[in-house]
């Protein structure tokens, strides 16, 4: 079996553009079951992104004014929109089964008017996800749109591993461990569901990891170019995704660019073609900045059942008080903010997070790296209160912990990066233990997260585990236990590429230990604005 196991990671990781295929598909394999085991509109508003892809698709990008504060409304066919009403009828119930919704299936195709929060949200994504209702209709539809989701949350992961992969091996095993730890229960789930936000926060990760290492030197010139294009397509997609993403992008741009110092940024900006590609994707970004202020600046905006209504300081404050919960919901909160987890699910992976950081800010030896690392943890705190503040007293309390899963996501991968290019390759076995730990322990309780999820939809969550096999209860489109298994297994590879990438060795890595021979000695190499080879010719441009 090991040598089974050995015979598909070599393959898998044979080189760093297998490392993105083998991630792309395991991550869409892994989103793809979370969205066979969520119910229809059984994701956090996802009743009113189904509605808004699926106009979206037909031309309709901005909907009908409802009178009603964030609620626009859209023109659709019912077997595809009308996903609202009787159908979320378990949502804010978590011992309600999904049982009690009629099947989109028996929804007629004549047209209908639907109520949607996300009438005037960007329509990139929903374009992008909503197309397959053009000629597909029922619950397929959605599942299409879903797939689709998980396509593009994975495009983004598999950029992570690949930029990752682009680090020397004594280096790579705490950027995977914070990897680990940053995709978190929530990240699939949001991946597997019609929410912008999965894309957004995957998104957001592959903007930092490709960013990181179009930064640092000692990469090899293709590569180089390969990332600087991968990181301008992550800030185009993500600042076009909500409202929020723009503001995300530059926090992360800005940090990343100070724990490498003036000199890389500086010698980043000297290439030409570098300089045009940056240009290039700035102009795309401002796209969705301008959309959001022109057309969407009051989309999704509906105002909280709650009768609180405090002023900002109140509000601020508040906001700050409820970092816990809104931790809670970043890791594993699912459907609409009603199916908690039990308490150690939270404690192991806020262990997780704490050894990243004390890692990462303890043993690092470069004060930019620990500062930028510090700045991202308070920007994840603060930042929801600074947002949140000014509306509180129209709209109440909105927030929720996947806004700001982008921000968790940003400090973690900063911190795992970090220890990196502070010149801290000297931990050996201690480090590939550590990530084999962080890893192992992931796996479990996304395992866990994901039966005790399925098990809330299929027979309630306060069911015991042998209600699972009840009559009467919600049956997915796929048996509920070959869904856990699967995941359970697609999930396992995932963890055995990731520790098994620790360890791969690249040709070219040997170029850059001094072994002048063989095809890649030659291999141009990014040094600071200048192409230098492993023999040191020195190519200016």
């Amino acid at each position: 079996m090991r040598a089974v196991v050995a015979a598909v990671t070599a393959f898998a990781l044979g080189s760093r553009w297998r490392v993105f295929a083998s991630t792309l598909v395991v991550t869409f394999l892994l989103g793809s079951l979370w969205a066979l085991a969520t119910p229809i509109s059984g994701g956090p508003d996802e009743s009113g992104h189904v509605m808004k892809a699926a106009a979206s698709a037909r031309g309709q990008w901005v909907g009908e004014d409802t009178g009603k504060p964030g609620l626009e409304r859209f023109l659709l066919p019912a077997d595809v929109a009308d996903v609202g009403g009787e159908i979320t009828c378990f949502a804010f119930d978590s011992n309600r089964t999904a049982a009690c919704a009629p099947s989109l299936d028996d929804k007629p195709d004549t047209l209908t008017w639907v109520e949607s929060g996300a009438g005037s949200y960007n329509p990139v994504y929903y374009v992008a996800v909503g197309w397959p209702t053009l000629f597909l209709h029922g619950e397929v539809a959605v599942f299409a749109m879903r797939a689709l989701t998980a396509l593009i949350t994975a495009f983004f992961l598999a950029c992570v591993a690949f930029a990752i992969s682009l680090l020397p091996v004594a280096n790579r095993w705490f950027p995977l461990a914070a990897f680990s730890v940053a995709a978190t229960p929530m990240v699939f789930f949001l991946g597997g569901i019609v929410n912008p936000n999965g894309a957004e926060v995957s998104g957001t990760a592959a903007f930092v990891a490709l960013l990181w290492v179009a930064l640092s030197t000692g990469v090899p010139l293709r590569a180089h170019r390969e990332t600087v294009v991968l990181a301008a397509i992550a800030l185009v997609v993500v600042a076009n995704l909500r409202a929020t993403s723009p503001l995300y992008l530059a926090i992360a741009g800005a940090l990343v660019a100070f724990a490498h110092g003036w000199g890389p940024l500086k010698s980043f900006f000297s290439r030409r073609w570098t300089t045009v590609v940056v240009v290039i994707a700035l102009v795309g970004a401002v796209g969705g900045v301008v959309w959001t202020l022109t057309i969407g600046a009051n989309a999704g905006f509906i105002p909280s059942s709650g009768i609180e209504r405090d002023g900002r300081l109140v509000a601020f404050l508040h906001t700050l008080d409820s970092t816990p919960a809104y931790l809670q919901q970043a890791i594993a909160v699912f459907g609409w903010l009603d199916t908690r987890m039990p308490d150690y699910i939270y404690l192991l992976w806020a262990l997780l997070m704490g050894g990243i950081a004390f890692v990462s800010l303890g043993f690092s030896r470069s004060v930019r790296t620990v500062v930028a690392t510090a700045a991202a943890c308070v920007v994840y705190v603060a930042l929801p209160a600074v947002i949140q503040a000014p509306t509180v007293a129209t709209v109440g309390y909105i927030w929720q912990g996947r806004y700001s899963l982008p921000l968790l996501v940003m400090a973690l991968l900063i911190a795992g990066l970090g220890l990196t290019a502070s010149g801290r390759d000297d931990f050996g076995t201690r480090g590939r233990r550590f990530l084999v730990f962080i890893v192992s322990t992931a796996v479990v309780v996304q395992v866990v997260s994901f039966l005790l999820a399925l098990k809330r939809y299929v027979a309630g969550q306060d069911s015991s585990l042998e209600q699972l096999f009840a009559e009467g209860t919600w049956s997915p489109p796929v048996a509920w236990g070959l869904l856990v298994v699967a995941f359970a297994l697609v999930f396992v590879v995932f963890g055995a590429l990731l520790v098994a990438l620790a360890r791969r060795r690249y040709p070219s890595e040997a170029v850059l230990a001094g072994e002048t021979s063989g095809p890649d000695a030659a291999e141009p190499r990014y040094a600071g604005g200048v192409e230098r080879s492993a023999r040191g010719a020195r190519n200016t441009q």
